[in-house]
């Protein structure tokens, strides 16, 4: 009988630890990279060139500007709010990224023909990265083949 209650009790810890992680998992910071998809061709737009538009979307994240509330850089850069800050944008595995600072979809203008890779990294307001990055690579086509 002791046993029985004992795993039972075992049982009912592990349900709970179990409801409790799902939960934190749902309130996890994400990021989804909407378009373009993997692989995909984009031609150059007449009157623009090459132009790649890269939509997104973030759950339990709130991208806000650099400068909205945070006192001074340097309040900034201590600062450590894991729901939101603003995204890093890395073209093409260089060693260095912008920072975008708004909902609206990042527009990359002048890229040259060929394969192309863009990775958007959740920050925080100290520029600590949250989540996990994503990367989506296209084409930018030479505009030829109408």
């Amino acid at each position: 009988m002791k046993y029985s209650y004992s795993f039972k009790l075992v049982a009912i810890t592990a349900v709970a630890l179990l409801a409790f992680s799902m939960a934190r998992a749902s309130d996890v910071p994400k990021l989804t990279i909407e378009s373009p998809s993997e692989g995909q061709t984009i031609q150059p737009t007449p009157g623009l060139g090459p132009v790649a538009i890269i939509k997104f979307k973030t759950d339990n994240f709130k991208i806000e500007s650099l400068d909205k509330g945070h006192g001074s850089m340097t309040d900034m850069a201590t600062e450590e709010h894991p729901n939101h800050g603003h995204i890093h944008v890395t073209v093409d595995d260089n060693s260095w990224y912008f920072v975008h600072s708004d909902n609206d979809p990042v527009v990359l203008a002048g890229l040259s023909p060929g394969q192309h890779s863009v990775k958007l990294q959740l920050a925080g307001p100290n520029h600590m990265p949250v989540g996990t990055s994503q990367t989506v690579s296209f084409i930018i086509g030479s505009g030829s083949n109408r």
